[in-house]
């Protein structure tokens, strides 16, 4: 997109437009200039405001000339005489000029009594102005009054300037006085003024034309002054939207007049094809596709007749006339409104008579079956109901929950019978422990409490309800309860415990799983002897014990339950052995307190190499409590321990 001097194309340059899409340009003549003409692939099409390329699928170029309308005579407005605040600002000389007219908040004027014209007629004032604020500037003219201007905000006072024009003035073909005075206030900063040269004698007005509709006459040239009405003709298939004048739109009108011509126009019309609607008639017994239709003039539409399960189309009518029983229809060179709608009817139909409930759900709902045909039932009962049976006609058809009526010639009545549905609670039974009730049979969302009872030698660790732990609780109950459920325990051997002072067998620690009595890093028992857990128990070759705990791990540990008759300072004596080289190390803890922290000892050099390791001034309360061996180090044996007051008591 080019424009050539005297006037701007936006936008301009080299424009990217998806294929198949439209795009716009506007053409715009500068001050003193108007359009001479635009030409699109090197044709032309007049000298219009704007074109818009349609449809865009290959590459165009548009160009824009523009000619002059005969600049008269520049000013610049700090040469004329000055007068009330007016003054020269230098300020100019910052944006490529030498000055311009400042009033300076007050009123003022500037004018000149040497205005030379050429020749007498009507000619254009155009002034550069910038302001922040609107300014109104009174115009005199041979000491005439000829106007008053406003002159709009351009943006800021000193950077944004802009041009506006006064028309109509006339001036001698001989020396002329203009006066331009503020009007009760101050006026706008004005750099220069320029006379251009009275309009052209005829002007070209341009009549667009299309294979849509003509307008008459076409383009047409016009004296100054004279007018001329244009009328628009439509092709049969088409209706104008909208006439657009110089761009601008003056509705969908027929004909339009151009007064006063005092300038080259445009005319162009905005049109649509003509559409017609086909409305096919609703009906429950069958549907058209498609339901209705919007068709421009000359085209076609084919609609399609559906009737409904057990409907037969006995005719179709096109405006009220019958087509025959077709199944499709096209309505072909379609240039007004129609409609469509078809005939039928219906064989006889027999029903189901269902006996509904709340508790289950029967699909269909609405069961009619034609003379002959088939249907099936799907009975979906409730999940808080069973159904016991199925009748249909009072025959019992078992507990189906679908069932199929088959070469139907009469109506039916369908039945369910259902029973409220029950859930079972199952305790596991073991020795350790009683559970009572030992099972329950319990109805959707009721509840039941269980009662978890150990044995007098065993103590409930955990209860577990599907698996899931609730914790060691002496009762447990399912509310609402919606499934089958399974409840069991986890328990203990209850321990006596060792009367401190004591001896503490290694190999007796506490009763209970994994992380109760013990914690054991490898499964099962390596040492194969005395208990069948994942301790590793071996027989000793020591004094004071049958058998030792070995083949231990860092972390490892053994609890013990005690019972302290009396508050003191004790004395723990470890049994140990290890056929390591380097040191070892183990801790006790009482009732999860750590008593000693980390106690080395050196290896003994051998598994049954035993050597006792001392740790004094450990102070227990009198009254039951737990001892945890904690094995710091792995590749520890572990004996006993023996437990006595301490010496320092």
């Amino acid at each position: 997109a080019l424009a050539g001097p005297g006037g701007k194309i936006t936008p301009e340059g080299p424009q990217a437009v998806p294929a198949g899409m439209d795009t716009t340009f506007a053409i715009t003549a500068d001050n003193g200039y108007v359009i001479n003409d635009v030409i699109v692939d090197d044709v032309s099409v007049g000298p219009v405001p704007s074109y818009t390329f349609e449809n865009v699928d290959a590459p165009h170029t548009i160009t824009a000339s523009f000619r002059s309308l005969n600049t008269v005579l520049v000013h610049q407005a700090e040469v004329l005489e000055l007068g009330g605040s007016a003054v020269v600002n230098e300020k100019g000389n910052g944006w490529s000029f030498s000055g311009f007219v400042d009033f300076l908040g007050g009123e003022g004027t500037f004018s000149s009594d040497s205005i030379k014209i050429p020749a007498s007629g009507t000619y254009d004032i155009v002034v550069t102005y910038s302001t922040k604020e609107d300014r109104d500037l009174e115009l005199v003219v041979n000491d005439v009054y000829h106007s008053t201007t406003t002159y709009p905000a351009s943006g800021s006072w000193y950077y944004d300037w802009q041009d506006i024009t006064i028309t109509g003035v006339g001036l001698d073909e001989a020396t002329n006085s203009l006066s331009f005075a503020t009007n009760g206030g101050s006026g706008p900063n004005i750099d220069k003024v320029t006379i251009v040269g009275a309009e052209p004698a005829s002007f070209t007005v341009y009549a667009a034309q299309s294979a849509a509709y003509w307008i008459d006459p076409g383009t047409s040239t016009v004296s100054y002054g004279d007018s001329l009405t244009f009328t628009i003709h439509p092709l049969d298939h088409v209706v104008i939207t909208d006439v657009l004048v110089d761009g601008q739109s003056v509705g969908p009108v027929s004909s339009y007049t151009f007064t006063n011509i005092t300038a080259d126009h445009t005319i162009e019309a905005i049109y649509q094809t003509k559409t017609y609607e086909i409305t096919a008639m609703p009906s429950a017994a069958y549907y058209i596709e498609p339901e209705s239709a919007i068709v421009p003039h000359g085209s076609s539409q084919t609609f399609t007749i559906n009737p409904i399960e057990n409907v037969v189309i006995t005719d179709v009518l096109v405006d009220r006339e019958s087509v025959g029983a077709v199944s499709e229809y096209t309505f072909e060179n379609v240039r007004s409104n129609h409609s469509i709608q078809a005939v039928w009817e219906a064989p006889a139909v027999h029903t189901v008579f269902v006996h509904q409930s709340a508790t289950f759900n029967i699909e269909p709902t609405d069961i009619r079956i034609p003379h002959g045909g088939s249907q099936t039932v799907v009975i979906t009962p409730h999940p808080i109901i069973e159904i016991t049976d199925v009748y249909i006609d009072g025959e019992s058809v078992g507990p189906a929950l679908e069932y199929t009526f088959t070469n139907v010639t009469s109506s039916h009545e369908l039945w369910v019978g259902w029973t409220m549905r029950k859930f079972t609670i199952k305790a596991i039974e073991s020795a350790g422990y009683d559970i009572s009730p030992d099972s329950a049979i319990v109805i959707y969302d009721d509840s039941v409490t269980f009662t978890i009872s150990p044995m007098p030698e065993t103590e409930i660790t955990d209860v577990l309800v599907d698996g899931e732990s609730v914790g060691a609780v002496s009762e447990y109950t399912f509310h609402h309860v919606s499934s089958d459920k399974i409840i069991e325990a986890a328990y203990a051997m209850r321990s006596n415990g060792v009367v401190l002072p004591g001896r503490i067998q290694a190999e007796d620690y506490n009763e209970g799983r994994e992380d109760i009595g013990y914690h054991d890093s490898s499964p099962g028992n390596s040492g194969g002897e005395y208990r069948n857990e994942d301790v590793d128990i071996q027989t000793t070759y020591d004094i004071g014990g049958e058998y030792n705990v070995g083949w231990t791990t860092s972390g490892e540990w053994l609890a013990y339950d005690v019972d302290v008759p009396e508050t003191g300072t004790y004395a723990l004596t470890a049994r140990v052995a290890s056929a390591r080289t380097s040191d070892r190390a183990f801790r006790i803890e009482v009732d999860g307190v750590d008593v000693t922290g980390p106690v080395y000892f050196p290896g003994t050099g051998a598994w049954q190499n035993w050597t006792d390791v001392t740790v004094d001034g450990i102070a227990l309360e009198a009254g039951p409590r737990v001892v945890k061996f904690i094995f710091e180090t792995g590749a520890v044996n572990l004996n006993y321990l023996d437990v006595s007051f301490s010496s320092n008591q």
